[in-house]
């Protein structure tokens, strides 16, 4: 969705299933629940350090969120390193890619 409407410069309106009403509200609200799930430590996004500590997001859900009183930074990845973790370098790239697309779409609109 983010590579049809990221490179235009209209208003991205956001509209639920079920739900009556579209506008500023669903649309931010959308943007909210977007950024909390990029904020999940499974990502392999975030530094997770001494400092770091994890909330549960949802109390029925095993989902946990990463928190710093300092903000979230990117982890950092060493250049010989493909995959961390299980995780695949370039998958956390198109990740951060989509972030920066849907903070610049947040930002327009």
């Amino acid at each position: 969705m983010m590579d049809l409407h990221a490179s235009h410069k209209v208003v991205l309106e956001v509209e639920y299933d079920e739900e009556v009403g579209t506008g500023l509200g669903p649309t931010l609200e959308f943007y909210t629940l977007v950024c909390q799930e990029f904020q999940k430590s499974g990502l392999g996004m975030w530094r997770e350090d001494a400092s770091s500590f994890t909330l549960k997001t949802n109390l029925q859900a095993e989902e946990m969120g990463t928190h710093s009183f300092c903000g979230l930074f990117p982890r950092p990845w060493s250049s010989m390193q493909d995959t961390s973790g299980g995780i695949q370098f370039s998958v956390v790239t198109k990740k951060i890619f989509l972030l920066g697309q849907v903070v610049t779409k947040a930002l327009q609109d």
